[in-house]
């Protein structure tokens, strides 16, 4: 089985020298970033 997830609304706030650290950041990027307070600000302004 292959599952597939797909956001329209991309988070990018992370530091740009650990971006450059990684080919791809789709794929490869660790989630020690990730901020899920921040997504969740966006999808409650959002409608």
């Amino acid at each position: 089985m292959k599952l597939y997830y797909f956001s329209e609304m991309p988070h990018h706030e992370y530091p740009d020298e650990e971006g450059l650290k990684y080919p791809s950041l789709r794929l490869e990027f660790p989630n020690r970033f990730f901020d899920r307070e921040k997504p969740t600000r966006s999808a409650s302004t959002a409608s």
